[in-house]
């Protein structure tokens, strides 16, 4: 079978040569070598399918799978390489081989996937140290190297097919095809599969470089050794092409992949003792994620498969469950991955008709809040934190278009929903902070560049500083899109006594700098090529305002922060909505209303300012110097403060803002004596004035 299943193509082979200038014939090529590479397979297939029903063979080993499992047994074990970064292939099967021979061993699987048949995959084969396959150093789901052993134990103890030695008979014919498929798999098609991503991040890149100094025929001194650079790259990805994506081998893959994801769905619904469960290596949950990064980087964006409709909710459906808190994945990493696999998917179909189909939809608006809270602790790294929680928001604004889940999110845990608010709010924040500095670094450096005072080093610099800002400007951009959306049906928890102050200070700073005389630091050269749409922005920013402003407490907030707050460049901003057509003018008149709203609290909250001197100091939160409404006591450090204030605190991180000491919301002490003494004194200031 070996000469049958080596057969490919290499970048060298002259038909992928000058790719830049044959893309059209190569293309054709490519088509060609798909339509051969899936005939051959379907051969082989055809092949194997009579091995394996062969019997009667000459002993000991007397029938065709009892030679054709310990041959596959040999390839995987004889590839253990494959498995490192780096690798040499001279010491290991051919990357065609391999793919060739996953193609056809996923074909083997069909008849059992169609069927269901997971009562016959045992999961022991991935515990048993005499299976045909190399599992040690494997990461698994969420067991160590060290307990595998004793598992394995329990899992003979309650087996009936084992011997008195304590080790299987035998094991199913779909247990072995199943993890010997999926190992093969693993070890060529996907490990194959990592190049493309890896060729095509290449090409886009240079692609990229090229077009900054002046596009393909550009005469700059680097401008040849970058247009070879490319043609080599798009050599290598056309050909990476032709091996990897044969329709049928595609579909058939998607298909076993989705069987896979249905049998682990199954066994955390059926609540399989995790450390069983835990047995699953990771990669079999990461090499879908490798299959629709592939599917996504290879396919057209409009192009749609007949196969989405039988499969694209098994990944769904493990998804939200993963996703989850009490996961069995205990990688953060890889649970990070899985709403970038979501946006995949839900980029090539419709969402909500997938949804309707998926066994665990109900459950995807609580998962994708929980791993949006759980990756600040999980996962500390910039791109891995605001990367998950870019798609989780991109995924979240799409479900609210579709269906508004509103109910969902009143029946989640009130602390679940106030910690995701307020950690949506600290990505605003931190995002719009960051892009906005940088776009104001931009513009420096623009203006330098008009007077030729650019060394090489700063525009090597500066070449980062615009990498840095098109991803905070669209991560940020992604966060208060989420937000307005929220607030345009469910305002509750973002205008809840401890999240109001914050978001009312998150939106007024916002538009204020949008509008006030420090604007023109921003105005760069191109800015939508950073992401910025001034108008896009301030369009959330009034909507968000608008929408919040059916609080009456958010307007008094409002009012309160002198730092965000400035009624001149309010109106300033009411004025430029209308000139600009940034809102139409009904909504326009609504926020200039609100404006005259605000004003109208804040000159009563002045008068009522200077009366403030006589207030005992006992009486004011000891951080924020604003009079307690609530007043509670740290045990911690037997300090006094307002609720709302410490409950804020509590949010981003849970101890005792004086001595850092654990502190939870559940271990603070109502004062009620101290909180009627704070109302009977105003009152009796107000009776008074």
């Amino acid at each position: 079978l070996g000469p049958l299943l080596q057969v490919g193509c290499k970048p060298e082979d002259p038909e992928f040569a000058n790719a830049l200038h044959r893309v059209s014939a190569i293309e054709t090529h490519v088509a060609n070598v798909h339509q051969s590479l899936d005939d051959i397979q379907d051969s082989v297939h055809l092949l194997v399918k009579k091995i394996l029903a062969t019997k009667n063979l000459p002993p000991p080993l007397d029938t065709g799978k009892q030679r054709l499992f310990p041959w596959l047994g040999n390839i995987a074990r004889g590839n253990l390489e494959r498995r490192k970064m780096r690798f040499n292939p001279s010491i290991v099967s051919s990357d065609a081989f391999m793919s060739n021979l996953g193609g056809v061993l996923a074909r083997l699987c069909i008849p059992f996937v169609k069927k269901k048949l997971f009562k016959s995959i045992d999961i022991g084969y991935l515990a048993d140290e005499k299976s045909r396959l190399e599992f040690k150093g494997l990461t698994r789901l969420s067991v160590k190297e060290s307990e595998i052993a004793e598992i394995f134990k329990t899992l003979v103890k309650t087996n009936s097919n084992k011997t008195r030695d304590g080790t299987f008979k035998t094991y199913s014919t779909v247990t072995e095809m199943l993890f010997i498929t999926q190992e093969i798999l693993h070890l060529g098609f996907f490990k194959h599969a990592k190049k493309l991503t890896d060729f095509t991040r290449q090409y886009n890149q240079i692609h990229q470089y090229l077009d900054s100094i002046g596009g393909p025929h550009s005469n700059h001194p680097t401008a040849q050794e970058a247009r070879e650079k490319l043609s080599l790259a798009l050599s290598n990805l056309l050909c990476l092409r032709a091996q990897l994506l044969p329709p049928v081998m595609m579909k058939t893959i998607a298909i076993l992949q989705a069987f896979v994801a249905e049998w682990i769905s199954t066994m955390i619904v059926q609540h399989q003792d995790i450390k069983v469960l835990g047995l699953v290596p990771e990669y079999y949950i990461s090499d879908m994620i490798e299959f629709w990064t592939l599917h996504h980087n290879a396919t057209r964006s409009q192009t749609r498969f007949a196969w989405y409709d039988s499969v694209v909710q098994y990944y769904v459906d493990l998804a939200i469950l993963v996703m989850q808190n009490g996961s069995p994945v205990r990688n953060p990493h890889l649970r990070g991955m899985i709403p970038e696999m979501l946006d995949l998917i839900f980029s090539k179909v419709d969402m909500e008709v997938v949804l309707k189909r998926c066994k665990f939809q109900a459950r995807l608006l609580e998962s994708a809040v929980d791993l949006y809270v759980e990756i600040e602790d999980g996962e500390n790294q910039y791109h891995g934190k605001f990367t998950t929680r870019f798609f989780i928001s991109k995924m979240l604004y799409k479900l609210w278009e579709e269906r508004s889940p509103v109910h969902e999110l009143k029946n989640l845990d009130n602390k679940k929903t106030l910690r995701f608010v307020n950690m949506l709010a600290n990505d605003n924040i931190w995002l719009l902070d960051e892009s906005l500095r940088r776009l104001e670094d931009i513009h420096q450096f623009q203006q330098k560049e008009k007077k030729g005072d650019i060394k090489e080093n700063e525009r090597r610099d500066f070449a980062r500083l615009e990498k840095e800002c098109q991803s905070m400007m669209s991560l940020a951009k992604s966060c208060i899109d989420l937000m307005h959306q929220i607030s345009r049906t469910y305002v509750d928890a973002l205008v809840d006594n401890v999240m109001c102050p914050r978001m009312s200070g998150m939106v007024s700073y916002y538009i204020n700098k949008l509008n006030g005389t420090q604007v023109s630091d921003l105005k760069v050269n191109n800015p939508r090529k950073y992401h910025f749409r001034p108008k896009e922005l301030m369009r959330s920013l009034v909507g968000l305002f608008i929408n919040l402003s059916t609080s009456q407490r958010f307007l008094e907030c409002v009012a309160e922060d002198e730092r965000s707050y400035d009624a001149k460049v309010f109106d300033r901003a009411a004025k430029a909505i209308v000139k600009k057509n940034i809102v139409d003018k009904p909504k326009a008149l609504v926020f200039q209303n609100l404006i005259a709203k605000v004003d109208q609290i804040a000159s009563s909250k002045a008068n009522q300012q200077q009366q403030d001197e006589d207030i005992p100091e006992r009486f004011l939160d000891p951080l924020m110097a604003s009079v307690m409404r609530e007043p509670v006591k740290l045990p911690t450090s037997g300090m006094v403060m307002d609720k709302g204030v410490i409950l804020r605190h509590l949010l981003n991180k849970e101890n005792d803002p004086f001595n850092r000491k654990k502190l939870t919301p559940d271990m603070l002490q109502e004062l009620p004596d101290l909180k009627k003494e704070i109302e009977d004194f105003l009152a009796k200031r107000t009776d008074s004035s």
